[in-house]
């Protein structure tokens, strides 16, 4: 029998932050889609703190070479603990999520998108 508390606080968000999308546009070749300004911040931001509103504690961001960025653009928020992983290699979308897991198997994850604004 499964006894997993899955109450607000034993959630873990893995956002797929993804990278660049060369040849759409010239912002998204310059930033990735999680940076785009939506109201004047970037939209990972608002995924973010929408999250933290709904009571999320945890969030794991992967992205495939713009980490870093996302990081020195994203800084600390209140309510939410915030980390961010770089592939050094490419490991696909499972990968990400297993990463964004971490051997963590007593939470419930929710994995999503970076360039939703907000989680339904």
């Amino acid at each position: 029998m499964n006894t997993r508390n899955t109450g607000k606080e034993n959630i873990k968000v893995v956002i797929l932050a993804g990278s660049r999308d060369f040849g759409r546009c010239a912002l998204a070749s310059e930033l990735p889609v999680a940076l785009w300004p939506v109201m004047g911040e970037p939209v990972l931001k608002h995924l973010l703190r929408a999250l933290a509103a709904q009571g999320v504690k945890r969030a794991v961001v992967c992205s495939n070479g713009d980490g870093e960025l996302l990081e020195s653009e994203i800084g600390e928020l209140d309510g939410i603990e915030v980390a961010f992983l770089n592939e050094a290699l490419p490991v696909g979308t499972a990968g990400c999520i297993r990463d964004g897991a971490a051997g963590d198997r007593n939470s419930l994850f929710v994995v999503m998108r970076a360039a939703m604004i907000s989680p339904p």
